[in-house]
């Protein structure tokens, strides 16, 4: 007959990636999820790897140069990108009285980090189909622009709290 046992992998077949505190985030597992394509978690955590070496190299530069970025690490500098970008407001759409309108809303915690690493991701891969950067300079680039308040996904953080600034009117519609 056929052997039917399986071989088991270890556990720990991913901890060489966790480097630079990547295991204490739930943040940045979030982002590993988030940049995963066909369930190659490996390749996740090699591109994250890789983008957080090259912001410890930037950032290593800074400190030989003395400016602003040389007391910080490369997951501070991706976990206060990722605050950066967190939307506080969003819009829905709701029919009322035959018409489509917008009602701005509160956004819950879980999906402001959702959103904001969503945003940065998406706009690196905007920045890859451009140039001929790898994705991951492209991802340290961009979380570089969010750290700064700057960049594609701020923008889009920024034109969503317009939106639900300028639909403020139907706040009274609001019922979930």
């Amino acid at each position: 007959m056929y052997d039917t046992k399986i071989p088991i992998q270890s556990k720990n077949q991913l901890s060489k990636y966790h480097v630079f505190g990547l295991s204490k985030s739930h943040l940045l597992e979030k982002f590993v999820c988030f940049i995963m394509k066909n369930g190659e978690k490996d390749k996740a955590y090699k591109i994250l790897y890789k983008t957080l070496n090259i912001i410890m190299l930037t950032v290593l530069q800074a400190h030989k140069l003395r400016t602003m970025y040389s007391k910080l690490t490369a997951t501070s500098i991706v976990l206060q990108a990722i605050n950066n970008v967190k939307p506080s407001l969003e819009v829905r759409k709701v029919r009322k009285s035959g018409r489509t309108i917008l009602i701005p809303r509160i956004v819950p915690t879980t999906r402001q980090e959702v959103l904001a690493i969503r945003w940065i991701i998406e706009s690196a891969r905007q920045n890859k189909r451009k140039s001929r950067l790898s994705f991951s300079e492209c991802l340290a680039l961009e979380l570089f622009y969010a750290f700064q308040k700057k960049g594609q996904a701020r923008q889009k953080r920024d034109e969503l709290h317009k939106i639900a600034q300028a639909n403020r009117a139907f706040l009274r519609f609001r019922w979930w």
